[in-house]
């Protein structure tokens, strides 16, 4: 679902009462979601999906190659933001991206929804060969 903001909920908890049976669902996304995902997580495990998440982000996301004074554009919202970016900023986005993975992982644990984080430059061979092993949904 490329282009503006995404309602994840509302997508998931859609193909959770219209998607048939209950079988393996598998979410890749950024979770870039304004409305979160969480509820959506809730309503597929619920209607007995075994659900997993590839939660994709861009090397560049995960450790952002930028410094000093920026004008910053998000693609889904067109919203513009002015930042300096210096070490101690750098540092914060670290935890907080880190913080915000733990979150998810821990949404996805309570739901009992496999987590799997990846980054772009990942081959997806590799996604389905050993990370998706990895979680046990790939024997």
């Amino acid at each position: 679902m490329a282009g503006g903001a995404t309602d994840l909920n509302g997508f998931l908890r859609t193909y959770a009462v219209a998607g048939g049976r209950p079988g393996l669902a598998v979410l890749i996304s950024d979770l870039f979601s304004p409305g979160g995902y969480a509820e959506g997580l809730t309503a597929l495990a619920a209607r007995g999906h075994e659900v997993v998440v590839v939660h994709v982000l861009a090397p560049d996301e995960v450790d952002p190659p930028l410094g000093g004074d920026l004008r910053l554009l998000d693609v889904e919202t067109g919203e513009a933001q002015e930042v300096t970016i210096d070490g101690g900023v750098r540092a914060l986005y670290r935890r907080r991206l880190a913080a915000w993975r733990e979150e998810i992982q821990a949404t996805c644990r309570a739901r009992d929804v496999r987590y799997v984080p990846v980054e772009t430059d990942v081959p997806f061979e590799r996604v389905v060969s050993y990370e998706l092993r990895r979680v046990g949904v790939v024997k």
